[in-house]
């Protein structure tokens, strides 16, 4: 009767290890900002955006579904780390020094671009003095941790004034709380659609664009890649730009 039992056990383990297996193998975790509109957000308590229409696609490309966490911006990374996600979307490619010959891994990889960004800096409507980037050097500016963007305003002298996210940074410049923030034009004007009496306005406009991919643990090399290849793929049948120009009217799946 105990080897039976053990027999049993045994099986049934068996069974909920594969059960487990097969099901991380048929998904993908993907972490993403909780309110980030028009690129992550609820919406009638339901997730939508650009960035998780583009998550579905790549899923669905490699034959996986795609399962949402969403985090305030800060909390992104230690998600990743702590392996709550699989990637995080919305992150600026960094390259790490590393020493492949002692077989030495970057502390993260990264995807190829799925979208481009042009930055705007906000200021409230009275501001005549931030005209350039360089015009917010040793000022008190809105962000919320982990933005791509933090460390430039930290090299520039800028301080840091902590938000959750987007829509608390326009409040702290409108509140007086900060002088300025700085973030993409399309969430800049997503917002003023919503709060059309906002005493803000977009004082520069970058005229670079910014390649944002989807970021990786440094023992995802192989999901790192598999979702490379899927946005390629994506971009070369034209499903990214289609998305995209459904949403925006414009492309930003593409730099040009």
């Amino acid at each position: 009767m105990k080897k039976l039992f053990t027999l049993l056990l045994s099986l049934t383990l068996m069974v909920g290890l594969s059960a487990c297996s097969s099901s991380k193998k048929s998904t993908i975790v993907f972490g993403l900002q909780k309110n980030y509109a028009p690129f992550s957000y609820y919406k009638n308590g339901k997730l939508t955006g650009y960035d998780v229409e583009v998550c579905k696609l790549i899923a669905k490309k490699l034959n996986k579904k795609a399962v949402f966490k969403t985090y305030e911006n800060k909390q992104l990374v230690k998600a990743l780390d702590s392996g709550n996600v699989d990637a995080i979307g919305n992150k600026e490619e960094i390259t790490y020094n590393v020493n492949e010959a002692k077989g030495q891994l970057p502390d993260y990889y990264f995807s190829e671009p799925y979208k481009y960004s042009r930055l705007v800096v906000i200021t409230r409507k009275s501001n005549t003095t931030i005209k350039h980037f360089d015009d917010q050097r040793d000022l008190k500016i809105a962000m919320s941790r982990g933005d791509f963007f933090e460390d430039s305003v930290v090299d520039d002298g800028g301080d840091i004034y902590e938000c959750a996210d987007f829509d608390a940074c326009m409040k702290a410049v409108e509140d007086q709380k900060a002088e300025a923030t700085m973030n993409d034009l399309l969430a800049y004007e997503y917002y003023m659609k919503q709060h059309q009496d906002a005493n803000v306005k977009g004082s520069v406009l970058s005229a670079n664009l910014f390649p944002l991919c989807f970021q990786f643990r440094n023992d995802s090399l192989k999901l790192s890649n598999q979702v490379s290849k899927a946005i390629l793929s994506l971009n070369s049948d034209g499903s990214l730009s289609d998305l995209s120009m459904r949403l925006f009217y414009q492309d930003i799946s593409k730099k040009e």
